[in-house]
C-alpha cells in the first residue's frame, strides 16, 4: 500500500530514505515502483528547496 507523505521537517527525509531503501529493488510497473518514484521526487524537491545550488556564470 502506498503511503507517501510530504516532507516538512528534518525528520521526514529520514523516514522517506528508509522507505526508499526498502523499495529500491521494486519491479517496474508495480505499486512499489510507483511509490519509489513518488518518494524520489519528494526527496529531490525537499533537497532542492533546502539545499539550493547556486547557478554559476562563466566569463
Amino acid at each position: 500500500m502506498m503511503n507517501i507523505q510530504p516532507i516538512h521537517n528534518d525528520a521526514d527525509p529520514d523516514r522517506a530514505f528508509a522507505r526508499l531503501e526498502e523499495l529500491w529493488a521494486a519491479d517496474a510497473g508495480t505499486p512499489e515502483a510507483n511509490e519509489l518514484e513518488g518518494l524520489s521526487l519528494l526527496i529531490k524537491k525537499y533537497e532542492d528547496d533546502r539545499y539550493p545550488v547556486g547557478s554559476s556564470h562563466s566569463a
